[in-house]
């Protein structure tokens, strides 16, 4: 067995889609279940935005459900570039770990993405 894809739930394609592929990169891979579903990918990870009526909300507590993780070689210049782009920022002072640097973004429905400078 293989993974095939991480499923993100979203109460509007067009909107996910605009999200990640402009702002983040993405590709469409396969828009032929559309307007139920909808293939994205970016190297070797591939979403699936699937429409649901309602996104149920994220936790109370500081634990998103769901955080994907993107590798930038200059934080600063991505962080510059996202915010140019009126990308909501969770956190909007670099971060800084034993591993690496980062900030936390959120998508237009409030799941967490991670931008990393590994060390």
């Amino acid at each position: 067995m293989e993974v095939f894809g991480l499923q993100l739930n979203v109460s509007d394609i067009d909107l996910a889609a605009s999200f990640y592929c402009n702002s983040l990169g993405f590709e469409v891979e396969n828009k032929s279940f559309l307007p139920e579903l909808l293939h994205i990918r970016k190297n070797s990870v591939r979403i699936i935005l699937y429409k649901v009526s309602e996104v149920a909300p994220q936790p109370a507590n500081d634990d998103p459900r769901f955080v994907l993780n993107m590798e930038t070689a200059n934080l600063q210049e991505e962080v510059e570039r996202l915010k140019k782009l009126d990308v909501h920022f969770l956190t909007p002072d670099v971060q800084h770990c034993p591993a690496s640097s980062y900030v936390t973004v959120l998508d237009p429905f409030d799941n967490a993405i991670d931008i990393v400078q590994l060390r």
